[in-house]
């Protein structure tokens, strides 16, 4: 038999082909109606999330045997009998968009698609994530394995030469336009010298000039300055690096110093062990630009099992355009009855020079409401991208950022 009128036609992306065939399968073995509609979708939602997590290799490629092979399968679990033989055969061969187009809508069905399209449209529910499933996650062994105990300290004594290049990089970064090349070749002639952090601390602004002059256009002169600047950041950051989290920043202090949510502020802003995190993702149906922090929220489950040993959760969210890109992530607290409260989200895209890749919002007020991007003084709270732990800021393995943090050593890790 051929399949039912598509919900999407054409389908423009993976998303809306995969939620065609749920559909399709659906309405050929289902019609007395048993299925209701909300039901339906959810179960839509939670597939896709299955499958998001299960068949990342299929979701890359967009194998369409593969894909129908897998719903199939996937609808006949959840609904415990096999489906009625459909015709998707005009599907394998389809050249739509990104995934093919979708089959001819019959004259007599017209009406009835675009009826249900409204419906669908108008009544849409937010992502549904499932179980919290945990998933492998990036960098773990970088961090978990030691880094974590010594995160709150500083340890530029123990720098390599690589990461002496990266620190000057990051800076590079955020410098003016021209300093950047400056800093860059600062950089590379530090890296090429083997300058490692006891050899930087012990031989300063000098030995920066040294191991450059002979190889740049800049004068020493110049090499001063921007060497002057190298060491003032290193200094800045081993006074940064002597208190935790809470405490390195006055703002955070002034919000929350009087709050009841103080206790689980400087927790979560602690570093962790992996034990006590939990890492699962959720694909939402927006685009990275419009993903809504309330709406993904109000989907993500929220009790904890009394038993399991995680205080927290973080929950990567990836738009539905790039199934494998994250563009959020979402930081989560377990209060006193077991329930996973949204403390802060973290910014994987750049908006501007105050606001790189890895900078992290507040989204619960002083009182404990739940306000997206909240800031005093009806203002935005943007914390830089190396003033929150580095676990808030790790994403599964096999799904990459949608810009990589300014941040090292995460970014070194990453990177190399």
């Amino acid at each position: 038999m051929p399949p039912p009128a598509p919900l999407h036609d054409p389908p423009k992306t993976i998303f809306e082909w995969f939620q065609n065939l749920y559909y399709w399968y659906d309405e050929a073995n289902d019609t007395e109606g048993a299925v209701a509609p909300d039901v339906r979708k959810k179960d839509v939602m939670g597939a896709w999330c299955r499958f998001r997590r299960l068949h990342p290799d299929i979701l890359a490629t967009k194998d369409k045997e593969q894909v129908m092979g897998w719903v199939k399968g996937d609808w006949e679990g959840l609904r415990g009998r096999e489906t009625t033989v459909v015709d998707l055969s005009c599907f394998r061969e389809g050249e739509g968009e990104e995934v093919g187009e979708a089959a001819p809508v019959e004259e007599e069905k017209e009406e009835v698609v675009v009826e249900r399209l409204e419906t669908v449209e108008s009544n849409e529910e937010p992502p549904y994530e499932g179980d919290d499933d945990e998933v492998e996650v990036s960098c773990k062994e970088e961090y978990f394995n030691s880094y974590w105990v010594n995160e709150l300290q500083c340890t530029v004594d123990s720098w390599s030469p690589k990461d002496v290049r990266d620190f000057i990089l990051a800076l590079s970064r955020t410098a003016k336009p021209s300093s950047q090349p400056r800093l860059s070749a600062i950089a590379k002639a530090a890296y090429e010298g083997d300058t490692d952090g006891k050899l930087l601390e012990a031989g300063g602004v000098e030995l920066l000039i040294q191991r450059t002059v002979g190889n740049v256009k800049w004068e020493a002169s110049i090499l001063r300055k921007e060497s002057n600047h190298i060491m003032e950041a290193l200094r800045q950051h081993k006074l940064k690096n002597s208190a935790d989290y809470y405490k390195r920043s006055k703002r955070l202090q002034d919000i929350y110093s009087h709050s009841k949510l103080l206790p689980i502020v400087t927790s979560t802003l602690q570093p962790a062990p992996f034990e006590e995190v939990l890492y699962t993702n959720i694909c939402s149906r927006e685009s990275s630009e419009a993903c809504d922090v309330k709406s993904l929220n109000d989907d993500v489950g929220k009790k904890c099992p009394p038993k399991a040993e995680h205080r927290y959760k973080v929950v990567s969210v990836t738009p539905h355009e790039t199934p494998l890109e994250v563009s959020h992530n979402l930081v989560y607290c377990r209060d006193r009855t077991d329930t996973w409260v949204l403390m802060f989200s973290v910014d994987f895209m750049k908006h501007g020079d105050d606001a790189p890749s890895g900078h992290w919002h507040i989204n619960r007020a002083p009182l404990g409401e739940l306000i997206p991007h909240w800031g005093p003084s009806n203002s935005v709270f943007h914390g830089t991208p190396d003033s929150c732990p580095i676990w808030w800021q790790l994403i599964p393995k096999g799904m990459t950022y949608h810009s990589i943090p300014e941040r090292n050593p995460l970014r070194s890790w990453l990177v190399h």
